[in-house]
């Protein structure tokens, strides 16, 4: 009826056009449907979702089509998968959003196909999806799906009962109650930032997923990470690493170090839901206004700012050593005197 000609929809927040165009003709389609919205309403935000597409040359065309010559506000993307292949389409969108200047936004995986609750993802699963979301610098994350219809092949984790609102809830639904908040806590402050860098080291080279860029010293524009790892593993053990790298308007570095461990992860990861990780520092040449004894850590579960103490390795070397949980991140500034923006 909108697009029709009839009265602009009450309350509306953004509109979706279209979902997941797996050709560029399909997505000259929705064009129409962009460029109608546009002359109705024209501070509308307009969002676009993409998924795989026929081919990857095909969905990378239409990401970059999309970017630079559609008017469309946010670029999004769907990838529901919980391994490897995964890491390259989160980096293909985020690296065409950041050269068209876009803001970047995924749907998270909590759903079940063809009515089979163990295809549902564990509560590692979805802290793993959601914060190495924020870890990529995406500032919008919607779960698919909440509720829907029974006449869909689709069932929610959330609910005793799909297509019940009077139904009871399910463990899953405080899971991502819980991650909700920690979103929230987080975006406050990467919704201020630029993404600079994304590093993944696999504990075993022959695994690194396509699409991702071992760590190495100066990532992220960081000039004082002389090492990134796991610590304390058994000979038989083997953990990733994912390391994020931003910059606020002022210059500020920010870093946000994920265990990539979840319950649905690929072969070889074999630890256990915790590990202990280091990051090593040289300040040789940081600034006075920079103290080198301790960071500013963004506490994603309280919403407060607190400093953390680094080891002192001698001289200019520090450590900071850190326990993190399957999934789980900790995301931190050097405490140069400057706020945590957001915060």
């Amino acid at each position: 009826q909108f697009l029709g000609g009839g009265s602009l929809p009450s309350g509306r927040l953004a509109y979706q056009v279209g979902d997941e165009p797996r050709t560029l003709s399909e997505l000259h389609a929705n064009n129409v449907g962009v460029d109608a919205i546009r002359a109705q309403d024209p501070d509308a935000l307009i969002i676009m979702n993409f998924g795989n597409g026929e081919t990857e040359s095909e969905r990378d065309l239409m990401l970059e089509h999309y970017a630079s010559s559609m008017d469309g506000d946010i670029l999004s993307y769907d990838q529901y998968g919980f391994h490897y292949s995964s890491y390259l389409h989160m980096e293909r969108t985020r690296a065409v959003a950041l050269m068209y200047g876009k803001p970047y936004w995924r749907y998270l995986n909590s759903y079940a196909d063809g009515g089979k609750p163990q295809n549902w993802p564990e509560s590692t699963d979805m802290r793993w999806d959601a914060l190495r979301g924020l870890l990529y610098g995406y500032t919008g994350h919607t779960w698919f799906l909440y509720q829907t219809s029974k006449p869909h092949n689709l069932i929610t984790p959330f609910f005793n009962e799909t297509g019940s609102w009077q139904s009871g809830q399910r463990d899953a639904f405080h899971t991502v109650s819980q991650l909700n908040r920690e979103l929230a806590i987080l975006g406050k402050t990467v919704t201020q930032l630029t993404s600079t860098d994304v590093r993944f080291s696999p504990e075993v080279e022959l695994y690194s997923p396509k699409g991702t860029t071992p760590w190495s010293k100066g990532a992220g524009g960081d000039p004082y990470i002389t090492a990134v790892a796991p610590q304390g593993l058994y000979s038989w053990e083997f953990q990733d690493t994912l390391i994020g790298f931003f910059e606020d308007d002022a210059g500020e570095i920010y870093v946000m170090l994920q265990n990539p461990t979840h319950d649905s992860a690929e072969w070889p990861i074999m630890v256990e839901d915790s590990c202990d990780f280091q990051i090593r520092f040289d300040f040789a040449g940081a600034p006075s206004s920079l103290n080198p004894n301790q960071v500013q850590v963004l506490d994603h579960k309280t919403g407060k700012v607190v400093t953390r103490a680094l080891t002192n390795l001698g001289g200019n070397q520090r450590s900071l050593d850190v326990l993190l949980d399957a999934g789980d991140v900790i995301f931190f500034k050097y405490d140069t005197g400057q706020p945590f923006v957001g915060q």
